[in-house]
């Protein structure tokens, strides 16, 4: 980021170095640091906030589990940073571990580093084997912007034979309980964007991103389409953090805010300032009704399509931001993506090399024992994913040979494994040439997947009973490996809403959205705009691109845009007038327990015999029942959540999003974003209880198709899922075959007569 430049290092260190004094900056030496922005001010000085306590334990940071060192010379690393404008005053570790108690203590050691530099050593000694907790106090001043702490491991045995390898070699960190504790103290943001994303995103934050948006009482749909990029944008920004957005029309929240509106709008008797030059603008200034605490990112524009090419120029990058106030002046004119071409994608149409995927550090994998290769695969749901198709890695390496060899690769996908790989043994090479070939499950795959490849080595022989000339494993991973989904048919039943949970799917075919097209109800409420902002930021994620291309339009007017896909977000009673026109096209009646009956082809539906449902006709049937029941039984109606192929246009889906209240359908937007819960989204229909976070999904209505495939693979398809198919023709064919044999048998008679 751009917040470390020459200037904010020297403001950053100047209020530092007063800090740890006790003093007051004061306003004339924040000016001599190079003319930085007013920050908060107590009469005539900058007063720097009182410092706070801070808690980062282990699971927090990504450690799932209890951290098991075994062997001699085992490490393992947690990387941990602080907020970008945190000044850490004090740190400490508080740390749980137990190890064998068959350990030598004399010789055998826990080493904490951070940073590399070693911060406490603890002896290993029986006595104390069943748990320790201590506190380790910390050096901050080796801390940087990213950091890393370590745990290293030196464990012999008192007696016997000292296997550097040996299982009984083990301490255990428990994650749940080990945590740093910090003291920091945070420096008032600066009224200046080249910080932003700040105050709303901080890449060192671990916390989900909160971005509040303030628009006029009644927006257009240019600006809700701005909105609208903004938060795919920051969708991707935040990655496994997650999002949350917050919307306020016609007043100013008390905290940070972003502020789309039109020069001279009046938002709550505060009067937007006009643009001075170009056609729009952007500024940071202090919250009018909270200068000390809050700042506003204002975004002004001309008229309301001039905020869309603004947000588009600073998603993109295309604007250098710094200063208070930044004014456009070209506009940024960007081509759709094609499909399936979305940055965080695995590219469909060629080979992907393991170069490409790896860092320098992840190619050489070397120690006792050696970590496994570890990536994580995104690809969109239409690689078709039926029984039998497998995405084919192929896997070139070279291992350490000798008394300890490599004996077996395996491969895992999440964890489950799918695959090993016999290594077979070559004598007189120190490193042996191997090349695996694995076949990834397709059907198994959910969109964003952890594929893993773990290396057993063997020892022949009596194992080393010494560590001083051990000789460590070693993988080294040819960069040219790679994984080929070039060849899987871009093919995919539909309507299928975890595709939708898990991937976007359809929308994220184009990474812009370049064919969805989002219906806005004639009214809305705050709560609606924040759950479309919601959805939306849940496709940013998915993708790794803002949505530049997504259309926006009232009900009157959605028969303009047929040839795309239909995203609607509301409550019942601002929907009303939509779900009376597609009521008989939606598997679920948001107002009836008795839902529409599923007819095994729609009349006015996309009629492909040839494209098998994922269950039967008598299984939607069965659904069908079940979720009237279901509906009957609740007090209330939950959110609904419903995919079908759109009334507009046929091979296109539409997706509803519907709730009884706003509460509610805020609550479904982020259950719906939640990667934790996406495995229970399934069928054309789920139901959504936000006070407990449960969901039962159905599948009741036919199937269509989106992609190519061949009528051999629809006919294996078809096959598959509908077994009474097979029992028809094998019952025809046992009708017909002998009246065919009788007839030909008959013919052949009646030439030997001849």
């Amino acid at each position: 980021m751009r917040w470390r430049s020459n200037l904010k290092l020297v403001y950053l260190g100047l209020a530092a170095g007063l800090l740890f004094s006790g003093h007051v900056v004061s306003a004339e030496v924040v000016a001599k640091a190079g003319g930085v922005a007013k920050t908060r001010q107590v009469g005539h000085d900058l007063k720097l906030p009182e410092p706070k306590e801070e808690l980062l334990a282990l699971n927090a940071l990504g450690v799932s589990k209890p951290i098991m060192l075994v062997g001699d010379d085992a490490l393992s690393t947690v990387d941990f940073s602080f907020k970008t404008l945190d000044i850490v005053n004090r740190l400490k570790l508080h740390l749980k571990y137990d190890y064998s108690a068959k350990l030598d203590g004399a010789n055998s050691r826990l080493d904490v580093l951070v940073n590399g530099k070693q911060m406490a050593s603890f002896p290993l000694s029986p006595e104390h084997a069943q748990g320790m907790e201590v506190d380790i106090p910390l050096d901050s001043s080796v801390l940087s912007e990213w950091n890393h702490l370590t745990f290293k491991v030196a464990s012999h045995f008192a007696e016997g034979c000292d296997d550097p390898r040996a299982a009984k070699k083990w301490v255990r960190i428990y994650h749940r309980f080990s945590y740093l504790e910090a003291s920091v103290i945070p420096l008032p943001l600066l009224n200046d964007l080249s910080l932003f994303p700040m105050p709303f995103f901080d890449r060192h934050d671990l916390t989900p991103v909160q971005a509040p948006f303030v628009f006029v009482e009644k927006p257009g749909l240019p600006a809700l389409k701005a909105a609208g990029i903004m938060a795919s944008w920051f969708g991707n920004l935040a990655s496994w953090r997650g999002t949350g957005f917050s919307v306020s029309r016609g007043a100013l929240p008390e905290g940070d805010a972003i502020v789309l509106a039109t020069e001279g709008s009046q938002i709550g008797g505060w009067q937007v300032p006009r643009v001075e030059e170009g056609y729009a603008q952007v500024s940071i200034i202090e919250h009018p009704n909270n200068p000390a605490n809050a700042r506003l990112v204002l975004i002004v524009g001309r008229s309301e399509e001039d905020l869309v090419d603004a947000v588009t120029a600073i998603t993109l990058g295309k604007v250098r931001l710094e200063g208070a106030k930044v004014t456009f002046s070209e506009r940024s004119r960007v081509e759709a993506r094609p499909e399936l071409d979305a940055p965080n994608w695995l590219t469909t149409n060629h080979r992907v090399f393991l170069k490409d995927l790896l860092t320098p550090e992840e190619i050489v994998h070397k120690g006792v024992f050696v970590d496994p290769l570890n990536m994580i695969l995104r690809l969109p749901f239409n690689m078709y994913s039926a029984e039998g198709r497998s995405l084919p890695v192929t896997l070139k390496l070279k291992a350490s040979n000798g008394k300890r060899r490599l004996a077996q690769i395996e491969g895992k996908l999440n964890g489950v494994s799918f695959q090993t790989f016999q290594v077979k043994r070559v004598e007189g090479s120190e490193l042996i040439e191997v090349q695996a070939d694995f076949s990834v499950p397709a059907n198994k795959m959910t969109g964003k997947d952890a594929l893993s490849f773990s290396f057993l080595f063997q020892e022949e022989g009596t194992p080393e009973c010494s560590s001083a000339n051990i000789k460590y494993d070693e993988v080294r991973i040819d960069p040219n490996s790679y994984i080929d989904v070039s060849e899987l048919p871009k093919f995919v039943a539909m309507p299928n809403l975890s595709y939708f949970a898990y991937t976007g799917y359809p929308f994220t075919r184009h990474a812009g959205l370049s064919e969805t097209l989002v219906l806005v109800p004639d009214q809305f409420g705050d709560d609606e705009i924040a759950s479309y902002l919601t959805i939306l930021g849940h496709m940013g994620e998915k993708t790794g691109w803002p949505a530049l291309q997504v259309e926006l339009a009232d009900f009157s007017h959605a028969e303009k845009s047929i040839d795309r896909d239909i995203l609607v977000v509301g409550t019942a009673a601002h929907l009303q007038p939509l779900m009376a026109r597609w009521g008989m096209r939606m598997p679920v009646n948001p107002e009836h327990n008795w839902q529409p009956f599923p007819w095994p082809v729609h009349p006015s539906g996309s009629w492909q015999w040839l494209v098998a449902d994922d269950e039967g006709y008598t299984d939607r049937l069965n659904n069908w029942y079940a979720l009237s029941m279901d509906l009957s039984r609740r007090l209330r109606y939950p959110a609904m959540l419903t995919e079908f192929e759109s009334p507009l246009g046929k091979k296109r889906a539409a997706v509803v999003l519907i709730a009884r209240d706003t509460v509610a359908l805020r609550g479904a937007a982020q259950m719906i974003a939640s990667y934790d819960l996406a495995h229970k989204i399934q069928g054309d229909v789920s139901l959504l209880e936000v006070d407990d976070y449960s969901i039962d999904s159905y599948r009741v209505t036919s199937a269509f198709s989106l992609g190519a495939m061949s009528y051999e693979e629809r006919l294996k398809r078809m096959f598959w899922h509908n077994p009474w198919v097979s029992f028809v023709l094998i019952f025809l064919l046992a009708l017909l075959l002998p009246e065919v044999l009788f007839n030909r048998l008959k013919d052949q008679a009646n030439k030997r007569l001849e």
